[in-house]
């Protein structure tokens, strides 16, 4: 059916249940057409938009699924490269710039390690081989810097053919760097992930951030490295306190954490005590210090939500009690708007710690009519 006054747009599907054409109409009659063209496996291997730009998508070989390169109409293209066929990812992408991006997994498929360019070093690189063809080296250009590599670990920077001075990035930090952990309830450690950023302006450091989540996958506590008052310190997010239908009725403001060096027990040896934040390769058998779920909590009192049977916050009380209402019902568009003016809408009021009240109207799609305030 078609509506005087609104857009229009068709599209064409062939016999395959694959659709072949857009058409975008500008009046009754007259349209642009944008085309879609798919290969044996029906994969879209390319997209033409009205005036004639297009893209062109290629696959890859073995499964015929992923996408491993994008070329735009003026022959710029990027690359998505050794996919984990496991979970569908690529370790490695290159932009139109010509810079990666990789990508480590564990494995059960989460993310463990990402590396952007400015955390790769780049060689204007010659290939050095033996007699039998084996890359033996990669190096500069004259040789003045030359890092020795196997081909299974060259494998790893991309498996690329290497040719004279052809630039090749090398992977020498991380930017990003995440660790999965399971609870330990006798340490008071609920499970946790932490992550590591890259510092380049702390030789050796990271910028820390600790997140705790409980066993319906909410997340109970997050501790961020910050600089309070010229001490490094984590600032520890405040308690949220959950009623028995999961939502959030109270929350404390955050405090502070100092950072605490950790113990770590392996085996039956005590290990030399050092930074919590330095133990990203190490076997942890008993940690403690920052990674201890924090129970301190700050002294002002809670913000409170207090809601209606469809849990629609009814009051929001702040710390030094000052209040947000709300009110729910149903009203009449009487504004100048074509969609909904003289129809029944949701009705929202809303009224501020300063007794100033705002009402809003809209329909059941949140296309919202007029809005006023008092």
């Amino acid at each position: 059916m078609e509506i005087p006054g609104y857009r229009k747009r068709t599209t064409t599907v062939d016999n395959r249940g694959q659709m072949t054409e857009l058409r975008d109409y500008y009046d009754s009659s007259s349209y642009l057409a944008t085309g879609l063209f798919y290969d044996s496996y029906g994969n879209c291997d390319s997209i033409v938009y009205p005036g004639g730009s297009y893209f062109a998508y290629e696959y890859d070989a073995a499964i015929h699924t992923f996408q491993v390169r994008v070329t735009d109409a003026f022959g710029h293209y990027s690359q998505s490269l050794d996919y984990d066929y496991r979970f569908g990812i690529p370790l490695r992408v290159k932009d139109k710039s010509g810079h990666y991006m990789y990508y480590t997994l564990d494995q059960f498929g989460r993310t463990t390690e990402i590396c952007a360019p400015k955390e790769q070093e780049v060689f204007h690189a010659i290939a050095l081989v033996d007699t039998a063809s084996v890359l033996l080296a990669i190096g500069d250009t004259n040789l003045a810097t030359k890092l020795p590599i196997s081909m299974g670990d060259f494998a790893l920077l991309g498996g690329i053919q290497l040719s004279s001075h052809e630039i090749i990035p090398v992977r020498k930090e991380y930017t990003v760097k995440y660790v999965y952990r399971r609870g330990n309830v006798a340490d008071n450690i609920p499970y946790s992930a932490i992550t590591y950023n890259y510092d380049p302006a702390n030789a050796g450091g990271n910028i820390t951030t600790y997140t705790y989540s409980d066993g319906l996958g909410r997340i109970i506590q997050t501790k961020k490295d910050a600089e309070v008052n010229g001490e490094k310190v984590l600032v520890v997010s405040g308690k949220t306190y959950y009623d028995a239908f999961g939502r959030t009725v109270k929350t404390k403001y955050p405090t502070i954490e100092n950072r605490t060096l950790a113990v770590v027990s392996v085996g039956n040896a005590m290990a030399t005590p050092i930074v919590i934040g330095d133990l990203v390769n190490i076997a942890v058998i008993r940690p403690y210090g920052n990674l201890v779920l924090s129970t301190v909590q700050d002294t002002v009192p809670p913000s409170i939500t207090m809601y209606d049977i469809l849990d629609r916050p009814l009051v929001q009380r702040a710390p030094d009690n000052t209040e947000v209402r709300y009110q729910y019902g149903f009203g009449v568009d009487a504004g100048n708007g074509t969609v909904i003016r003289n129809c029944t809408l949701f009705r929202t009021s809303v009224t501020d710690q300063r007794n100033h009240t705002s009402i809003t109207l809209a329909n059941v799609a949140a296309i919202q009519g007029t809005s006023r305030r008092t």
